[in-house]
């Protein structure tokens, strides 16, 4: 058994052997009690006692329904043809930014280039937003839209 492990082992054995503890003070044992709101949980010794009140547990449950279905919903990011653009730029920005593959983003660029507009993705609302704020940063013309 090599040193390391000799010294983790001793120390295992005597935290498993010892009574003491980093969160009892030595000579303390434990009371065992129920532990519903407003019992008294702690420590008891021949020299001090330490007891606090049980943390008492809402147990209301809330309606977060429609917070989850908002969060649930996808966006899409869109991008518009623009004139100003060379579409190499284009679609290197897609590839920084929105991290899409090289082939990807060259679609996605040469679709919005034919048909005016072309869907980059659908992602979480924060994640769309921060996209559409990048590319605009970039120059692009992008926008943001529920996806259906």
């Amino acid at each position: 058994m090599s040193a390391p492990l000799k010294i983790i082992v001793a120390f295992i054995f005597t935290l498993l052997t010892s009574s003491a503890s980093a969160f009892v003070a030595p000579g303390t044992r434990p009371v065992v009690t129920s532990a519903s709101p407003g019992t008294r949980v702690g420590f008891s010794s021949s020299t001090s006692a330490l007891f606090m009140e049980a943390p008492t547990i809402d147990r209301k449950t809330k309606d977060n329904t429609s917070e989850q279905q908002e969060k649930g919903k996808e966006w899409q990011v869109r991008l518009w043809n623009d004139p100003m653009n060379k579409r190499e730029y284009v679609a290197r920005c897609l590839i920084e930014i929105c991290s899409l593959e090289d082939g990807m983003a060259y679609s996605v660029m040469m679709h919005a280039h034919q048909n005016g507009m072309a869907v980059i993705g659908q992602y979480q609302k924060e994640i769309a937003e921060g996209y559409t704020s990048e590319l605009t940063q970039h120059g692009l013309t992008v926008d943001m839209a529920q996806a259906e």
